[in-house]
């Protein structure tokens, strides 16, 4: 008998206050929905930035005596110590060298495709 109480007096107060546990519901809904969305976007940002790790990368050519004799590209001759020196300044520079550490350092165990894209220093 006096389940039949509560139970009527539960249901009889969600009848007054339909209007509060319509908007409770769909905030409910609504914030679950960006949460998910926010799960969903995470991962995907996740993805891409490991497609991109392994993609932007790199390799600088220096020419040496015997590329010199041989390929066009190096018509200027052999790279100087001074434009080892030059190359390798830029490469340790704060801006450059934080940046290239932070991939390098995620990246170490995936380092198993060549380089894409080439530099080659002449004069």
């Amino acid at each position: 008998m006096r389940l039949n109480l509560v139970l009527s007096e539960a249901l009889n107060g969600l009848r007054r206050n339909a209007s509060m546990v319509i908007s409770v519901i769909l905030v409910t809904f609504i914030s679950l929905t960006f949460v998910g969305t926010a799960a969903l976007m995470q991962m995907q940002i996740g993805q891409m930035k490991n497609y991109w790790y392994d993609r932007a990368q790199v390799a600088i050519y220096m020419c040496t005596e015997t590329d010199a004799a041989v390929d066009a590209a190096c018509a200027g001759g052999a790279a100087t110590d001074e434009q080892l020196a030059d190359v390798k300044a830029q490469l340790e520079d704060e801006t450059l060298s934080s940046t290239s550490r932070s991939i390098t350092s995620k990246t170490t165990s995936r380092r198993t495709r060549t380089s894409h894209s080439s530099l080659r220093a002449t004069r």
